[in-house]
């Protein structure tokens, strides 16, 4: 009955009614949301100027609407994000976008109109894939990736580029909280 993200929808729906009420009715609101909040109980709930973007799972099973004409809803073509990653027939994209202090490259890959049935059944929306990110530690270091990201997003009129920083966005205040919980000792008691 009340889980986290059941509690969470009723705050999001605090948000909403708030930006109206200081005077941003027409301003949509745009949450950046973990994978554990991409789930029917958020993908169901339509919203009036509520987007979500949220980090799937690679195995996720998404398909497409069927042809018009015909009594199915769902195309029986189903696919995940890995294969849509891999796929060979999908270019990559390059976006840039400010993290880590810099400019950065990331490439993608963008497919819209998907359905996911067992979380937002009918709804349309927008799948990104974000390819593995290579970095290094040092100048002489060998050169490593970071996991690619699956994103599915409510939001299919925006532009790319603003849902892929608003999601490395989110990633920085996830880094900073593990940062003051680890270095600086923040949710630790401090008793005797």
């Amino acid at each position: 009955q009340q889980n986290l993200s059941t509690q969470t929808r009723e705050v999001v729906r605090g948000l909403r009614q708030g930006l109206d009420e200081q005077g941003a009715a027409s301003r949509p609101l745009l949450l950046a949301l973990d994978g554990s909040f991409c789930n029917q109980t958020f993908f169901k709930t339509c919203w009036d100027r509520v987007h979500l973007l949220a980090r799937c799972r690679k195995d996720a099973r998404l398909c497409f609407p069927a042809a018009a004409g015909l009594r199915r809803k769902y195309a029986t073509e189903i696919f995940t994000p890995e294969q849509v990653r891999q796929a060979p027939g999908r270019r990559w994209r390059r976006v840039r976008i400010y993290f880590g202090g810099a400019w950065r490259r990331v490439k993608y890959k963008q497919v819209q109109g998907v359905l996911w049935k067992r979380g937002a059944g009918r709804r349309p929306l927008r799948l990104i894939v974000l390819a593995p990110t290579p970095y290094r530690t040092s100048s002489h270091a060998r050169r490593a990736y970071r996991q690619p990201a699956y994103l599915l997003s409510t939001d299919r009129t925006s532009s790319v580029r603003l849902l892929i920083q608003t999601y490395f966005d989110r990633w920085q205040i996830e880094v900073n909280h593990r940062d003051e919980k680890s270095l600086l000792g923040v949710g630790q008691a401090q008793v005797r």
